[in-house]
C-alpha cells in the first residue's frame, strides 16, 4: 500500500490528529510522533509532561531501528538535604496502592531534551511548525474524555495535595471531569516561546523556573539538571517467524523482556502457541526479571543460551515452585505514540510523568515526575542510589521489520502489564494473521505475584492456569495496557484507553 499521509496511532485523538497534520505539512514520522506526543501533554496531562520520561524507537527510510533514551535520572541524596516525600494512597476499587509524591520524588527529567533531540537531529520541520498544534490545544482547550476523567478521578489524592495552587485542574475543590473543558494557557506560552528559542529556551528560562521552585526540597537542583544526557543505543533485537524485532535496550527492561519472551515462543518445541503454554512462558519471564533485579545477572545478559534454557526449563516443568511472589503495580501512567509515513520510515516513543509529583509548577503549567516514589522503579529501596544513574524502565517502545520493511510499530502504557501486552498483539497480528484492531481488541491475560488476571473471553483451561488465583475483570481494562499499534496499510488505538488511530 502507498500511503498519502501516514498511519498513526496514540493515545488521544489530539494527538493522533497531530500527527497526520505533521505528516500533511510534509513532515517525516519523527516530526510527527514529537508533535503528537507534545500534543498529548494537554490531551493526556494526566499521564505525560515535559518533566517525565521516556523513549523513542525509530527507522528511517528502512534503515536498522535505533533507541534514543531520554528516561530520568536518580541522583544520591544531598548532604545534610531535607526533602519531601509523602505517601498517597491510591483505590482502585478492588485493591489500594501506595504511592510517594512532594519534591523529593522527582528524579531529574528528560523527555523535553529527548523529544526536542528527536527532532532536531532526524526531522525536517521547522520547531514552530511541530509544535503548533500542541500550542494550540493548550490554549484553547481540549473536552476531557472518560479515559482521562477515570485517570484523574483515580489519582485525585495526588493532584490535590497542592489544589489551592492547583486551578488548572480543581474548581471549587473537584478535579476536573469528563466534557469539561481543559485548558493550559501557561503552558501553551511556554511552549510557544519554546517553539521560537528552541532547546536553549529550556535549559534557561525553564530549567531556572524549576530551580527556584523546588528550593532545597528537591534531591537535584540546575547543575543536574543542565548536566542531563540523552543517550543513543543500539536496540535489543531478535528473529522470530521471519521477523525482526526491535526494541529499548538496558537498562531497560521491557524490550528485553519481550525479546525474551519470544525467543521463548520461536524455540519451544510445541507450536500450538495456546494460552496454557503462554502462561508459563510469561512466568518464565518474569522469574527471569526477578533474577535480573536482584542482581544475580545484567539484563544484556537476557539472550544468552543458558539463561534461555533456564525458561525452557521452567516452561517444560512447571510446577506451583515455578511461580514467585512480587508487588503489583495496579496502574500504568504511561502514553504510546506509533507513526509511519509515506516514505516508511518510522517512530515508536513512549513516554510518562509517573502519578505526577503533585504540584503544579507555576509559571510552567506543568507537573513534575514522581519516579523516585514508585516502588517498581525503586527495587532496592527508596533513595539508595550512591551515584547518579538513568532509572531502568518497562517501557517498550517497538517495531517490527519484515523484509527488511516496517511491519508494524507499536507501544504500550501499563507498566509491568505492557509487555505480556505487546507480545499477545504480536502473536495475534504476526502469528494469527488477525487484523490490527482484532489483535489489539482481543482479551488479553497476564500473571504476577500468584495472580492470573484475565479478561472476559479468557478461559481458564489447562494445568498452568489452574495454579494461580484467579483475578477476571468483567469487561476490557485499562489495566492491561493500552497498546497503539500503527501498520503500513491499518492502525489501531487501544480502547482500553481510549486511544485514536487515521490511517490515510
Amino acid at each position: 500500500m502507498v500511503l498519502k499521509k501516514g498511519s498513526v496511532a496514540a493515545g488521544s485523538k489530539e494527538a493522533a490528529d497531530a500527527a497526520i497534520d505533521i505528516l500533511s505539512e510534509n513532515g517525516n514520522a519523527v516530526d510527527a510522533a514529537v508533535s503528537a506526543v507534545f500534543a498529548s501533554m494537554t490531551s493526556e496531562f494526566s499521564l505525560t509532561g515535559i518533566a517525565g520520561g521516556g523513549a523513542m524507537t525509530l527507522s528511517l527510510n528502512g534503515r536498522k531501528p535505533s533507541a534514543i533514551d531520554f528516561f530520568v535520572d536518580a541522583v544520591p541524596i544531598r548532604k545534610n538535604s531535607t526533602f519531601e516525600f509523602i505517601e498517597k494512597v491510591v483505590d482502585f476499587g478492588d485493591a489500594t496502592q501506595k504511592f510517594r509524591v512532594g519534591k523529593g520524588s522527582i528524579a531529574v527529567p528528560g523527555t523535553l531534551q529527548g523529544l526536542l533531540y528527536a527532532q532536531k537531529k532526524y526531522g525536517k520541520l521547522p520547531l514552530d511548525v511541530v509544535l503548533e498544534p500542541a500550542i494550540s490545544y493548550a490554549k484553547s482547550g481540549i473536552r476531557i474524555n472518560r479515559a482521562q476523567a477515570y485517570i484523574f478521578k483515580l489519582l485525585e489524592p495526588i493532584f490535590s495535595h497542592d489544589y489551592k495552587n492547583n486551578t488548572i485542574l480543581f474548581k471549587n475543590k473537584s478535579i476536573i471531569q469528563e466534557g469539561d473543558l481543559f485548558k493550559n494557557e501557561i503552558f501553551s506560552d511556554f511552549l510557544y516561546e519554546l517553539s521560537r528559542e528552541g532547546i536553549p529556551f529550556y535549559l534557561n528560562d525553564g530549567i531556572d523556573i524549576i530551580d527556584k521552585f523546588l528550593g532545597k526540597d528537591a534531591l537535584f537542583d540546575k547543575k543536574e539538571m543542565l548536566s542531563y544526557n540523552v543517550l543513543e543505543r543500539e536496540c535489543v533485537s531478535t528473529k522470530i517467524e521471519g521477523y525482526d524485532f526491535f526494541s529499548n535496550p538496558g537498562p531497560s527492561f521491557g524490550g528485553s523482556l519481550i525479546a525474551f519472551s519470544l525467543d521463548l515462543i520461536n524455540n519451544l518445541k510445541e507450536k500450538r502457541l495456546n494460552n496454557n503454554l503462554l502462561v508459563k512462558i510469561f512466568q518464565a519471564t518474569e522469574n527471569i526479571r526477578s533474577r535480573v533485579q536482584r542482581n544475580q545477572f545484567n539484563i544484556d545478559s537476557m539472550q544468552r543460551q543458558d539463561i534461555l534454557e533456564e525458561g525452557f526449563e521452567i516452561v517444560n516443568n512447571f510446577s506451583r515452585s515455578s511461580i514467585n511472589d512480587s508487588n503489583i503495580n495496579g496502574f500504568g501512567s504511561t502514553t504510546h505514540v506509533s507513526v509511519i509515513d509515506r516514505d516508511h520510515s518510522c517512530v515508536s516513543v513512549t513516554t510518562t510523568n509517573g502519578e505526577g509529583c503533585g504540584y503544579i509548577i507555576p509559571g510552567l503549567g506543568i507537573m513534575m515526575n514522581n519516579m523516585l516514589g514508585e516502588e517498581d522503579l525503586n527495587p532496592h529501596g527508596f533513595h539508595s542510589y550512591l551515584n547518579r544513574q538513568r532509572l531502568s524502565t518497562m517501557m517498550a517502545p517497538s517495531i517490527v521489520f519484515k523484509d527488511r520493511r516496517p511491519f508494524i510499530v507499536l507501544g504500550s502504557g501499563g507498566s509491568n502489564r505492557l509487555r505480556s501486552a505487546i507480545v499477545q498483539v504480536l502473536i495475534n497480528y504476526c502469528f494469527k494473521g488477525l487484523s490490527l484492531e482484532k489483535s489489539v481488541s482481543s482479551d488479553r491475560l497476564y500473571v504476577e505475584g500468584g495472580v492470573l488476571f484475565t479478561e472476559p473471553g479468557i478461559e481458564i483451561k489447562g494445568d498452568a492456569m489452574k495454579m494461580y488465583s484467579h483475578s477476571l475483570f468483567n469487561e476490557k481494562n485499562l489495566f492491561f495496557g493500552g497498546v497503539n499499534a500503527a501498520a503500513v496499510d491499518e492502525a489501531f488505538g487501544d480502547a482500553r484507553r481510549q486511544g485514536s488511530a487515521i490511517c490515510l
